[in-house]
């Protein structure tokens, strides 16, 4: 398997509900928290 990193030549900017997400639904869904209470050493 390969990839090929090309340019990008158009952006497609979410919609308006998807714009910082996880910002306006801090439990957001699925695995998007915080699963410790401090950072690991």
């Amino acid at each position: 398997m390969t990839t090929h990193i090309t340019p990008y030549t158009t952006f497609y900017p979410a919609h308006e509900e998807h714009q910082e997400y996880l910002f306006k639904n801090p439990n957001g869904y699925c695995n998007h928290r915080v699963r410790f209470t401090s950072w690991p050493n």
